[in-house]
């Protein structure tokens, strides 16, 4: 009975036949519940698998018809939430997958953060669920969850939490959003491949979420992100690159003034005061010209077709990032736009449609927002993509040519193709003034 009043005083706003539903299941399940503490691993089993069979449909694993989603919802917030993470850790592998497949379920199917009683069901979870999986695929301790379903199970978690707005307020702790940081930069680096990809995904919902959080270890995660474009599956290396284009723009902008993971309107966090903004914008170019960039030069030349296609829709998203987004990209606007050119002369038909329907993106979008700098030779008649190509190659050409004379045969050719689909581009007046503008001493075109 004791156990039962915990639902009343600990759930405010709950309703009263919710409350008394939940009560009545209590008695039921309460010997079960105690098997979950057992020293004996078969005795914590049997009573997990039990507990399963009550919450759970037998066969479809979808949450139980037998009683309301926020009958269900009540009992694991006040029941079955601590029991069940705690068996995160739990020596029995059958004992920590069925505890995470549970959660997970209640977190997807059953949780609902507009209910009564229900607003903070995430936040709460999330300051305690995040540290929990962090003890797991976190660390490189003998502690380390050495199962890689389980560690999978544990990553989307991570990303199934992330996803949920109201889950922002726990990561308002720096310790839980160290934890989330942890957890994704470690798995970034395991040998599973379905792993990494669901870290694509982790990251996309944290960028969402709680940017700030995403840019306090954004090095790490940059890394580490890149460092799955050279895996063998070319899956794994299409959504990395879906998750390295919204890490790269949250990260390129610094935190707000008085920003934390939620918003304005409280002290930033350690990592985010620790570093001066002109000291963040080094760091931030160092690691687009050290890492990303040589990156994404690998993947234009990718022999996955469908590589090439998200890199080009990628790049695309880059370049279309200023102002709205961030202005930090403007240095590599150049470098961008001509891994974006190449790709518009892929031997790939589908590849240089999608590439060529960036490039007119990337030039309506510049335009409309005045990021174009006006055209030596231009009569008025050029098209977008001739105005905006055209204010750029006094910056790109020198890159290129210098690349004309590069050791390999394939970086040679990849050049005077770039080279000849500029050209076409900036055909007539535009092409003449810039070339002299870039090599005839007439000063440089800003972009």
């Amino acid at each position: 009975m004791a156990a039962s009043m915990l639902i009343v005083e600990d759930e405010e706003g709950v309703p009263r036949e919710v409350a008394v539903a939940v009560q009545q299941i209590v008695p039921k399940i309460q010997r079960d519940l105690n098997c979950l503490a057992d020293p004996d691993r078969q005795t914590r089993r049997k009573g997990l698998l039990r507990l399963k069979g009550v919450v759970l449909e037998g066969k479809s694993g979808k949450p139980s018809s037998a009683y309301p989603k926020e009958v269900l919802a009540s009992l694991f917030t006040q029941h079955l939430q601590g029991p069940l993470l705690k068996l995160f850790a739990d020596a029995s592998e059958n004992c920590r997958e069925t505890s995470l497949q549970l959660v997970h379920t209640f977190v997807s199917l059953v949780l609902d953060e507009t209910a009564a009683g229900q607003g903070s069901c995430f936040a709460r979870l999330g300051a305690v669920a995040f540290p929990a999986v962090a003890k797991r695929i976190g660390v490189n301790q003998a502690e380390a969850e050495p199962t890689e379903e389980i560690r999978l199970l544990h990553i989307r978690l991570v990303t199934t939490l992330l996803m949920k707005p109201s889950v922002v307020t726990a990561l308002e702790n720096e310790s839980v959003s160290h934890a989330v940081n942890q957890s994704i930069a470690k798995s970034l680096l395991d040998s599973f491949p379905d792993i990494k990809r669901e870290c694509a995904a982790s990251i996309r919902a944290l960028v969402k979420t709680a940017p700030n959080v995403a840019r306090a270890e954004g090095d790490v995660l940059l890394r580490n992100l890149v460092a799955n474009l050279g895996h063998q599956h070319s899956k794994t290396r299409q959504l990395t690159l879906q998750g390295l284009g919204q890490l790269v723009v949250c990260y390129a902008e610094p935190p707000a003034a008085g920003a934390t993971s939620a918003g304005a309107g409280a002290a930033p966090t350690d990592a985010a005061e620790a570093m001066e903004p002109a000291d963040r914008t080094s760091l931030f170019n160092k690691l687009m010209d050290d890492v990303v960039i040589p990156g994404l030069h690998k993947c234009v030349v990718d022999h996955s077709a469908q590589v090439r296609h998200t890199i080009a829709r990628m790049l695309s998203f880059l370049l279309r990032a200023r102002p709205e987004k961030t202005s930090a990209l403007e240095k590599f606007e150049p470098t961008l736009l001509t891994m974006l050119v190449t790709l518009s002369t892929d031997l790939t038909d589908e590849v240089t449609g999608v590439a060529e329907d960036c490039l007119a993106a990337v030039a309506t979008h510049c335009l409309t927002n005045n990021n174009v700098a006006a055209v030596a030779g231009a009569t008025g008649n050029e098209t977008e993509l001739t105005r905006y190509v055209g204010s750029m190659v006094p910056q790109m050409i020198p890159a290129l040519i210098s690349t004309t004379g590069h050791w390999t045969v394939t970086e040679r050719c990849k050049a005077l193709d770039t080279l000849a689909a500029v050209i076409k581009v900036c055909d007539g007046g535009v092409w003449d003034a810039a070339t002299k503008m870039a090599f005839g001493g007439g000063g440089g075109a800003a972009a």
